[in-house]
């Protein structure tokens, strides 16, 4: 809200001046896609469960470490919501956008969808709040069975999709934009096969798994077949041709190089400098967590020293109990890993958080691993995990800074009746600018 001295008086004047130099000053600005910086992911963790069938934000609210207490995980987006969709069935994949959008890939619905908290009350539920981004009804006729992995840089969204070895709907990573502006990725030239992996790699071989992008670069990590160690690939489309060909792919790094992850590749993440990922079978023991840094520009890992094990299921808290782990999270000094299933009959549905206490760059002391939620009713299958930041509505475009260039960047938007304009979830309206003006005087 305003402050004290802000009167609606001066709200009303301060209207009329942006109105009259937006008008003059039309313009189009699209939904960022950029990540989020790992520095602001500071609002809690989102845990997608395939077995509730929701994504929910755990929050350590009383500072004890843990997000165990009665109020500490509540829904962030499930079947109740108020768009009416039937999107959280099957979370595979999440990804947040500087914007303070949450980006997810549900596996039963076969789609992406985008949520974004603009009421500030810690859900994403609410009218205006979620829509459907990227369906298998889109003007590319790119299906989505499988939507594993997300990911996005400055212009576009990555989808990593697997397609289960069939020749379609492919082994691949799509790139989707919203051009026009409309709040999806739906219409024609806004998606295309960023990647064929089905044609570079093979059906029979190929399971891309998850994605990150760095410096230009996409990774994906690639649960190959049996026969094949698990990679990580590196793509980088050197000829700008809006697609990856053969030449511009190459492996990045094998499982078991140079005493990293020697089981299933699960993982691809990035907290803007090097490649994250982990093991996820418990079969290998312990899992490991570990960092892949490319220190001699080479656009692979092939020295030891470039590999760096971060965390290890040995860390784990006495007593407690480690299975088969398939999300991984980045966060400021924090990772996060989420496990399912059971251990000699001990039930290891759990989802870990381990903080560099010490600030040695590692997870590996002495009580830096706790066990982050496990109750008896949550989580049951936690599939993927999220560092969140909470929106900044104010910061309009999305350049950290609150300026009157964010209310010019606002009426553009609103006088092209972009969805990002709405504000307040209703009908997109002036309410929208008065909403607008008092989250602009209040900051962030």
């Amino acid at each position: 809200m305003l402050a004290s001295d802000r009167s609606r008086s001066n709200r009303l004047a301060l209207t009329a001046l942006v109105l009259a130099v937006g008008a003059a000053c039309p313009g189009v600005w699209a939904q960022a896609t950029a990540p989020m910086p790992v520095a602001r992911r500071t609002a809690g963790l989102l845990v997608a469960d395939l077995s509730l069938n929701a994504i929910f934000l755990c929050r350590d609210l009383n500072s004890n470490g843990n997000a165990n207490d009665p109020g500490e995980t509540t829904v962030f987006v499930d079947g109740s919501n108020a768009a009416g969709l039937n999107c959280t069935g099957g979370v595979f994949s999440m990804y947040q956008s500087i914007d303070g959008t949450v980006y997810f890939g549900d596996g039963d619905s076969r789609a992406i969808y985008a949520a974004k908290d603009l009421n500030g009350d810690n859900d994403a539920n609410d009218p205006g709040e979620l829509r459907a981004f990227f369906t298998e009804f889109n003007a590319g006729f790119f299906f989505l069975p499988t939507p594993n992995g997300l990911a996005g840089d400055a212009s576009s969204i990555y989808v990593c999709n697997a397609g289960s070895g069939a020749a379609l709907p492919q082994d691949a990573v799509y790139r989707v934009r919203d051009l026009n502006a409309d709040g999806d990725a739906a219409d024609a030239g806004e998606s295309s096969l960023y990647i064929d992996f089905n044609t570079i790699i093979g059906s029979a071989i190929s399971s891309p798994f998850d994605i990150c992008v760095l410096n230009g670069a996409v990774y994906i990590a690639d649960n190959r077949d049996s026969a094949t160690p698990d990679a990580i690939y590196r793509a980088f489309d050197t000829n700008s041709s809006g697609a990856i060909d053969a030449g511009e792919l190459a492996v990045f790094h094998t499982s078991g190089s140079f005493g990293g992850t020697s089981g299933f590749v699960q993982s691809c993440v990035t907290a803007g400098v090097a490649i994250f990922t982990h093991d996820r079978t418990s079969s290998i023991n312990p899992q490991l967590a570990v960092r892949l840094s490319d220190d001699n520009l080479s656009s692979s890992i092939d020295q030891a020293s470039e590999v760096t094990v971060l965390w290890s299921e040995a860390n784990m808290p006495m007593g407690t109990f480690f299975a088969t782990s398939q999300g991984f999270a980045i966060g400021p000094g924090r990772i996060a890993l989420c496990s399912n299933g059971s251990v000699s009959g001990n039930s290891a549905a759990e989802v870990v958080v381990a903080t560099d206490t010490n600030g040695d760059g590692r997870f590996n002391d002495p009580g830096e691993t706790v066990l982050f939620a496990k109750t008896a009713t949550f989580p049951v299958v936690a599939r993927q995990a999220l560092f969140y930041a909470r929106p900044c509505v104010a910061d309009f475009d999305n350049d950290g800074q609150i300026t009157t260039t964010d209310l010019f960047a606002f009426l553009n938007a609103w006088f092209a009746g972009l969805p990002s304009a709405n504000i307040n979830g209703g009908i997109l309206d002036v309410n929208d600018i008065f909403d607008y003006l008092n989250l602009w005087f209040a900051g962030c």
